[in-house]
């Protein structure tokens, strides 16, 4: 018997606080299943690396930033659920986010 697919949306951002959960939530008018990504911080500087390569003062506001979102984060356990991408390639990972909030 064919098993009805529900919809769900995918959503990239950052969310710092519980206010920014709720705020998300209600401009959505859904519940949300946040699920934190989580990648060592020496995988985010190489990233950040390759991504803004020609643009050193962005490269280096978001090195800087990369460290103090991470400990934001991580104090404020806004997410249901985490998912380690650091040694993941971007297909695996998104599967593994969509595992974490029962979507596969």
């Amino acid at each position: 018997m064919p098993r009805a697919v529900g919809r769900g949306l995918v959503l990239a951002g950052v969310l710092e606080s519980d206010d920014d959960r709720r705020r998300c939530a209600d401009a959505l008018s859904i519940p949300l299943d946040v699920c934190r990504l989580h990648v060592d911080l020496p995988v985010i500087h190489q990233r950040l690396t390759r991504r803004h390569h020609d643009d050193d003062p962005d490269l280096q506001w978001h090195l800087a930033r990369s460290g103090e979102l991470a400990a934001i984060l991580e104090r404020s356990r806004v997410e249901d659920t985490v998912v380690d991408g650091t040694l993941s390639s971007l297909s695996a990972t998104a599967r593994a986010v969509l595992n974490s909030v029962s979507w596969l």
